[in-house]
């Protein structure tokens, strides 16, 4: 499993080519299938790619199935505003 801040490289094509990075931002489920998906900000704008549910750049987010990621490392400024924002809420 993935968490905010998480930097992830793409390992499957489809929508997407492989080998695409960016930095997880959350989790989405699909509502018709309930699958969970990560929503990812590509550092690259993505064709049809859209700013998400987790403020993604416009046009760099997808909603990616965990199977088609792999880890690199950690981005942690990322992680660190996603738990500054997790307190805030609290």
């Amino acid at each position: 499993m993935f968490k905010v801040g998480d930097r992830v490289e793409t390992t499957e094509s489809g929508y997407l080519s492989i080998g695409k990075q960016g930095v997880v931002k959350g989790t989405h489920i699909t509502p018709c299938s309930k699958v969970l998906t990560y929503e990812v900000e590509f550092d690259e704008r993505t064709p049809m790619g859209h700013d998400g549910d987790h403020g993604c750049k416009d046009g760099h987010g997808w909603w990616v199935l965990p199977s088609d990621l792999k880890f690199i490392s950690v981005d942690y400024p990322a992680r660190t505003i996603a738990l500054m924002k997790a307190r805030w809420a609290s």
